[in-house]
């Protein structure tokens, strides 16, 4: 039974979902931590998502609904944060699924250890099972350095804001870049190095629905491309004033995957192709063998002491993340 306030407001940005929607909805509304409102921002679908949401909030008052207009993710993100009401913030998307103690369990880990964010794993499955889940077992850790979490190869926790729980406090004055892909990085890269702790739990709290041909999980296109390295390039901003965790970010996080998209960033423009072969191969080349690095004077860094996906990152923002 919802009470005046809420412990958790979900929020759940919705587009075009209606396949996957209600298993999204139910296994939210059966968790067995009650006290909680769903915020499900409407983002101009044009399928049978508005009457599913419709017939939900028909039969559960702690369901929201909000309907605008084609703004992308992150905008439906923002617009949940500014009418959330309680304390702590969940965001799930809506074509996956929770485990039913999630947010049980992850509200208990908040309380006991007073952590501004509480980061599960979670599971990628083609087809989640609910009837499958298990007793969840609460054990956590406590980091105090909660940027840190993605200074590790692998990290620590994904960057990204679907496995989380956080303190509404931590992210209230931080909003999502709105319509851009991969606007998770710099949102949750800008809240952990806000935060003073983070509780690390090791059950699988989420599953992540694969196989899903919507529009965040398709192929990469030459516009996901280039919205990463605007995402990237306000990232690099946040952090120069900090330039411990700027080192951090940018040593450890440009993972194969994401450096992949950078490669391809060049490859699809024909102009940039003798750019690649003359300037940025001989210098990755150079660090793989250990010898001397050449660095172009505007790198502003040494190439001595810096990684590789470091050196890659300052020579290429130049080149393919102008405005």
């Amino acid at each position: 039974m919802l009470t005046s306030y809420p412990d958790i407001s979900v929020i759940v940005p919705v587009h075009n979902s209606s396949r996957y929607l209600g298993e999204c909805l139910d296994s939210i509304l059966r968790q067995s931590h009650k006290n909680i409102e769903i915020i499900c921002i409407n983002d101009g679908s044009c399928d049978h998502s508005g009457q599913i949401l419709k017939d939900y909030r028909a039969k559960d008052a702690r369901i929201k609904v909000i309907t605008t207009d084609c703004h992308g993710v992150g905008s439906a993100r923002n617009r949940g944060i500014d009418i959330a009401k309680a304390p702590y913030i969940f965001f799930a998307d809506s074509d996956d699924v929770l485990h039913r103690e999630a947010l049980s369990n992850l509200i208990k880990i908040a309380m006991t250890s007073n952590a501004d964010i509480v980061c599960a794993k979670y599971k990628k499955v083609k087809n989640p099972r609910l009837q499958d889940e298990r007793k969840l077992l609460g054990d956590f850790s406590l980091n105090t350095n909660p940027i840190s979490c993605f200074g590790q190869r692998p990290p620590q926790t994904p960057i990204t804001v679907w496995n989380k729980l956080f303190k509404r406090e931590i992210i209230e004055k931080v909003r999502f870049i709105p319509k851009v892909f991969f606007e998770d990085t710099a949102f949750t890269l800008d809240v952990f190095s806000k935060a003073n702790t983070c509780a690390l739990c090791q059950d699988v709290t989420y599953f992540y629905r694969t196989g899903n041909s919507s529009i965040m999980r398709s192929h990469i296109t030459e516009q996901k491309i280039n919205d990463f390295c605007s995402v990237l390039r306000t990232v690099d901003r946040q952090f120069q004033d900090k330039p411990d965790m700027h080192r951090l970010i940018f040593s450890t996080y440009l993972n194969p995957e994401l450096l992949s998209l950078l490669y391809l960033r060049f490859w699809i423009s024909k102009h940039l192709r003798r750019y690649m072969h003359e300037q940025v191969q001989p210098v990755i080349r150079s660090i793989q063998k250990n010898t001397h690095t050449l660095v172009p004077n505007n790198c502003g860094i040494n190439g001595k002491n810096c990684s590789k996906t470091q050196l890659l990152w300052e020579i290429l923002k130049s080149r393919i993340c102008k405005n």
